[in-house]
């Protein structure tokens, strides 16, 4: 199998996708595609993403593409990750992208990169005290 070499940058939820980082995941958001299936189809073909993609959100966003990609991710692929003052990090993949509550019981709860815990709520992070979820809906494992 041919290894590919990506790039992804962490942006969305910036606090708490690098306290994911830190614990060894790449994230991305779509948190109301989470439960849907869409990796899968995404894995499949390009039609039957874009047709599950429509069934959920009537508006064709261009960065629903960064969905898809994600879903190309494959275990031993590298991922080049921008950071802050010039840095990258440069990281190998353990396991394909999958929805965020997949890790729940593995990660538990922890602090985001401001020191406010974060908490798990129907498979899905949350600020402890806030009421809605974190926009954050898919990760993968690195190292």
């Amino acid at each position: 199998m041919e290894k590919k070499y990506w790039l992804h940058r962490i942006s969305h939820n910036w606090a708490v996708s690098y306290a994911l980082f830190d614990k060894g995941y790449l994230s991305l958001g779509w948190k109301k595609y989470s439960k849907s299936g869409i990796l899968d189809a995404a894995r499949r073909s390009d039609t039957e993403f874009e047709e599950v993609y429509g069934t959920l959100n009537s508006t064709k966003y261009k960065s629903r593409w960064n969905m898809w990609y994600l879903a190309q991710f494959k275990e031993g692929d590298i991922v080049i990750v921008p950071l802050y003052n010039g840095l990258f990090s440069v990281c190998k993949i353990i396991k394909s992208a999958q929805p965020i509550g997949e890790i729940e019981t593995e990660i538990g709860e922890f602090n985001d990169k401001n020191g406010k815990r974060i908490t798990w709520e129907n498979g899905l992070l949350k600020r402890e005290g806030e009421d809605e979820t974190i926009d954050l809906g898919f990760v993968v494992k690195i190292e």
